[in-house]
Parts: C-alpha cells; sequence; structure tokens
C-alpha cells in the first residue's frame, strides 16, 4: 500500500480528482486500515483489501455519493471482520443475493385471483414507493373483485362497479381503480394467458370513462410573488426552504422531502434522486438560487455528509406532509398544491422557449419520440444554463413591481 494516506470524508472524496495520464488511482484511509477508494475517470468507488485464508482479495463496497464514505467505511469494518474469519466477503454477497432472488420467486402467489395477480404485478415491475401507495389506495376500491379469479370477472361485473365507485367516489377514483384494474388483468394475460380478452375494454365500448378536467394548476405569473411573500411566514426553515427547492427545481413533492445529504454535491452543483416515480434516476444542477439555500443549510446543520436534507421527528426521519404548510399558502393563493411548482416550473420552462427534450429531461418525464429516447443523451453541465434560465426567469416574476 502506499505511504501517504488521508482520512477519507464525503468532502475529501469529492475533491480527489484523476492525475492526468492516469487510468484508475487508489487512495487509502488513515483511519480504517484496508479502506480505500478507487478514483477512476468516471467513479469513485470504495473497496477493502485484505486476505482471506492467505489470498488477496479486494471486494468493493459501493460507489460515491449513492453510498457516503461514513456507511462505506462501517461497511468496511465488517467486511474486513468477515475476512479475518476466513469469509470472502464477495462470495458472501453473491450467495446472500441468489437467496434473495430464490426468497422473492418463492413468494410470488401463482394463485389466479385478482389480489394475487395484483401482488405479483407491484412485485415484478418494481414500482416507486409513492407509486405503490396509490396502487394500494385504489385498490382497496376494487374489493367485490378481490377473490375472484381473473377469468370470471365479467364486462357486465366491471361496468357495474365502475359506476358504483363513481357514485360513491368520485370520476377520478373510478378512472384510477378501473386503470389498475386493467393493468392487473393484463399482467395476469402475460402469466396466465387469461383472461383471453380484457373485459374493462367493455368502459371504452360504452364511453363509460369519465371525463376528466385537468386538476392540476400552475401559478399566474402574478401569483409568483404572492407566493413567495408567504414564505416567510410558513413557520421553521423546512417549509419555507422545501417550497423554494420545488419552485426552482420543478421535482416531485416526494423527492423534495426525502432528499438526503449524500445525494447533494455543492461542489459540483448538483443533486441526485435515486429512485424517482418512473423508477430512472435523475441527476439535476442547481441553479445559483438553491446551490446558495443548500449551502445555507448545510452549514446550519453543521456540514453533515448523510442523512435528511429536511429533517423531522417523524418514523421516516424526514418531512413526509405538507398540508399544514399548503393551508397557509392557500389564504392567499385559493387551491394551491405542492404540485403547483412542478407546473409552474414547466410552465416558465416553456414561455422561456426551451425545448421539450430539455423540459422532459429536466422534469424526468418519460422520453417521447425516437430521438428523445433513443439519442438525446444530455450531460448535467448541458442542462446547467436551460436550470439557470428557468430560476432567473421565476425570479423576475417574484421581483416584478406592482401593477
Amino acid at each position: 500500500m502506499p505511504a501517504e494516506k488521508i482520512r477519507l470524508t464525503d468532502a475529501r472524496v469529492r475533491e480527489l480528482l484523476l492525475p492526468v495520464g492516469k487510468v484508475q488511482v487508489d487512495i487509502w484511509d488513515a483511519d480504517q486500515p484496508g479502506f480505500g477508494v478507487r478514483i477512476g475517470s468516471k467513479s469513485k468507488t470504495f473497496f477493502v483489501m485484505g486476505r482471506v485464508n492467505g489470498r488477496v482479495v479486494r471486494p468493493k463496497i459501493g460507489r460515491f455519493p449513492k453510498i457516503g464514505t461514513a456507511a462505506a467505511r462501517s461497511r468496511a469494518r465488517i467486511m474486513l471482520a468477515e475476512m479475518e474469519q476466513g469469509v470472502n466477503p464477495t462470495d458472501l454477497r453473491r450467495a446472500e443475493r441468489a437467496e434473495r432472488e430464490k426468497s422473492k420467486a418463492a413468494r410470488l402467489d401463482v394463485s389466479d385471483t385478482l389480489t394475487a395477480v395484483f401482488e405479483s404485478m407491484l412485485q415484478v415491475k418494481q414500482y416507486s414507493p409513492v407509486t405503490v401507495q396509490g396502487y394500494r389506495y385504489n385498490f382497496k376500491l376494487l374489493a367485490p373483485f378481490h377473490q375472484a379469479k381473473v377469468d370470471q370477472i365479467t364486462r357486465q361485473q366491471v361496468l357495474d362497479l365502475h359506476m358504483k365507485i363513481v357514485n360513491e367516489h368520485g370520476p377520478y377514483a373510478a378512472n384510477r381503480a378501473s386503470q389498475l384494474l386493467s393493468a392487473s388483468l393484463n399482467h395476469a394475460r402475460a402469466i396466465f394467458g387469461r383472461p383471453v380478452n380484457n373485459p374493462v375494454i367493455v368502459l371504452t365500448d360504452v364511453k363509460a370513462w369519465c371525463k376528466e378536467e385537468p386538476r392540476e394548476h400552475a401559478l399566474d405569473p402574478d401569483q409568483f410573488k404572492v407566493f413567495a411573500s408567504c414564505l416567510p411566514a410558513l413557520g421553521g426553515h423546512n417549509a419555507t426552504d422545501l417550497y423554494t427547492l420545488l419552485m426552482y427545481t420543478g421535482l416531485r413533492k416526494s423527492e423534495g422531502f426525502g432528499l438526503q445529504w449524500q445525494h447533494v454535491d455543492l461542489q459540483s452543483a448538483t443533486l441526485t434522486i435515486p429512485k424517482t416515480k418512473n423508477g430512472k434516476p435523475l441527476t439535476l444542477p442547481l441553479p445559483l438560487q438553491v446551490k446558495t439555500l443548500l449551502a445555507a443549510r448545510w452549514k446550519q446543520w453543521n456540514r453533515p455528509e448523510s442523512g435528511p436534507v429536511f429533517p423531522t421527528h417523524s418514523k421516516t426521519g424526514h418531512v413526509k406532509a405538507d398540508y399544514l404548510f399548503a393551508a397557509k399558502i392557500k389564504k392567499a393563493v385559493p387551491g394551491f398544491s405542492a404540485h403547483w411548482l412542478r407546473k409552474s416550473f414547466t410552465t416558465a420552462a416553456v414561455a422561456l422557449g426551451i425545448d421539450g427534450m430539455v423540459i422532459d429531461r429536466l422534469t424526468n418525464h418519460a422520453a417521447v419520440g425516437m430521438t428523445a429516447r433513443h439519442y438525446y443523451k444530455p450531460t448535467v453541465e448541458s442542462l446547467r444554463e436551460p436550470m439557470q434560465r428557468i430560476a432567473d426567469y421565476i425570479d423576475g416574476l417574484i421581483s416584478q413591481p406592482e401593477a
């Protein structure tokens, strides 16, 4: 091992660069022998090195910043202890992974009831926690079908239940529940080959789908100033900073609430959302307004290397709900919800004439069209200029003089 070592921290690892002419270089931790980080051209990977039954092994721990330095060091201690006992951590992890896959396969219920098919669909497709929560709520509305065999649900039964949900819960709930029923039955057909024909098609045949008016609104240009004037009165730093973050980045509410320090890089001015609604990780450049906000919070919370950016004493450790905050905003901006800020961000981008593919990438919407799906691969730096333009445009709306 090289004689020179440094104490690895998130801040130091962020600063480490690959020397010119090198393919990769290993940096060793001064605090934990055998623990280091390999700096490559595109990644920084934590690892440990030691001997197992006389043979040198160097299993990986994980990539930075997906795993923070403190967590990696703790994991290194465990792995090194395993190696002293003659256990190769790589072999152990491989066996554990195989066992998990085996257990997962065993848990998949091959029963052809709607409930079993629904649970199978959730496991196979691996939706985000937010999506699963919404699906489980909507699935409750399908209670009369829960124990029904998937090929015994008739078109008339589908139509009757749909109209019942319309009368008892409203048109939006009926559409969501019937769409979920259709998706579950399509999943059943993929597994069992049944039902041959999806009975939910009856809603299309008789035009029973409920017409939906857009429920999500955006702040009008003159409402940005009103909204911003309400933020200082929300109480505490979480609410004010959360809404400010959402306004300038267009993040989904759940993505902002669960933001972790290990996914914020103030030096490169980026943030990463590992798990998003569409299942694809999202890395965004930070506009100066957000970088300033997060830098202030980072200092306020004693420069944390990991943990929630918006901590609370809840079970999750971070903000989970904003209805109390939103209620205060509604007094000045009727009907307001946090999702308005995402829509407002997109509306501002459109007003600036920013290309739709860029807007979709900034907001992590599914790409539409051949070019967007297969050929448009922007770097984070290429998104920085449009992101900053949007933030500056919003600032202009906030600071515009009263009419």
